[in-house]
């Protein structure tokens, strides 16, 4: 017994010595994120910004990881309302997107130029269809195809607009606004990195300006040369432009003796008119559309115009409300790992509940 006690003492001790730290389950972003029966993976997050091989900075890589995660609950509340995005609304998205490119050639070009296969690009779209009919629902209560009101109220009564209009405190301290549409015309995320990655380091931030401004020159004037063609919001939807929801929207002018040259513009420009490219302080352009001007303070509650005004920013407080509450039901449904990037998605839906619950709180309403 004592020789066997004495020949197992080595293995004992080879046991007891501490081996190499095992690898971190997952990196400091994360990586590789499980959300239920799916793998994120940085790879994917990095194809989905088009820059497999490219050095991305991390906040872009977090910013991207977040949009991917948040199409996963969108697709869970989109399923939790019985919503569908049929073969048939991809193939006629398709067929859009072609005549707008000018043909397949020149669309397989721009996805070519994009780094995103055809596969990728079907996938993209399934989901801005899934996501436009969640925002539908979300902002008039009522199902996709009209029929079924939703168990949530988002449209106010009379009443409720009464309370909000005499309970708004920023009603009587308000200045000019107005109803208006923007192009920008800039670089992309994907763009920027790439145009840094390419100077290696060698150039300063008024040089990379430089490069920024030569690209950007031509593609501001295709813009203000279509502006000049077409009627502005037609150009401003196919560039991405939300023009329905953009129409219902005031904007204030705050009061200023030196208004900036946007300000300047919306202020003294007439109706449906555009402005000159304005330089934006980040970099890039923009060009400004005005569709209306007026002084909110002067008009009362019974008005036609005041009244779809408060309407608008109600279903809109509401519609953040419920989209929040319902993806973080989705999330609390879902198996996400690690637990600090279910946090991190967490904070920030509560974020958005808290401020649609305190601004509908401040006009009176809940």
């Amino acid at each position: 017994m004592r020789a066997l006690v004495v020949a197992l003492l080595p293995a004992a001790a080879a046991i007891a010595q501490p081996g190499p730290a095992p690898a971190p389950a997952h990196d400091a972003l994360g990586f590789p994120i499980t959300f239920n029966d799916e793998i994120i993976t940085e790879s994917d997050v990095r194809r989905s910004l088009g820059l497999p091989d490219a050095e991305v900075p991390p906040i872009t890589l977090r910013n991207e990881r977040n949009r991917l995660l948040q199409r996963k609950l969108a697709e869970r509340v989109g399923a939790d309302l019985g919503i569908k995005v049929e073969d048939f609304e991809v193939a006629e998205a398709f067929r859009r997107t072609v005549d707008i490119e000018g043909g397949e050639a020149k669309f397989y070009d721009v996805l070519a130029q994009q780094g995103r296969t055809l596969e990728r690009w079907r996938l993209d779209v399934r989901q801005q269809i899934l996501e436009d009919k969640l925002r539908y629902m979300f902002q008039t209560g009522i199902s996709v195809d009209q029929r079924t009101p939703l168990p949530w109220r988002i449209r106010p009564t009379p009443r409720e607009i009464r309370i909000a209009y005499d309970r708004d405190p920023s009603r009587l301290e308000a200045g000019l606004r107005v109803r208006r549409l923007e192009v920008v015309v800039d670089l992309d995320q994907r763009e920027r990195v790439q145009l840094a990655m390419n100077s290696g380091g060698s150039l300063t931030q008024e040089q990379l300006a430089e490069q920024v401004e030569e690209i950007l020159k031509p593609r501001v004037a295709q813009v203000v040369a279509e502006l000049k063609q077409r009627p502005f919001p037609e150009v401003a939807k196919e560039r991405g432009v939300d023009v329905d929801a953009e129409r219902a929207k005031w904007y204030e002018i705050p009061r200023s003796e030196t208004p900036n040259p946007a300000e300047r513009f919306l202020q003294q420009a007439k109706k449906e008119t555009f402005s000159a490219p304005l330089r934006q302080p980040g970099g890039g352009y923009r060009i400004l559309y005005l569709i209306d001007r007026q002084d909110p303070g002067r008009k009362p509650p019974t008005d036609p115009q005041v009244a779809e005004d408060y309407d608008a920013r109600i279903r809109a407080l509401r519609a953040q409300k419920w989209e929040a509450l319902l993806r973080l039901k989705a999330l609390d449904e879902s198996l996400v790992r690690p637990e600090r990037v279910r946090e991190e998605l967490r904070v920030d839906l509560v974020g958005s509940l808290k401020d649609a619950d305190d601004r509908l709180r401040a006009l009176g309403l809940r």
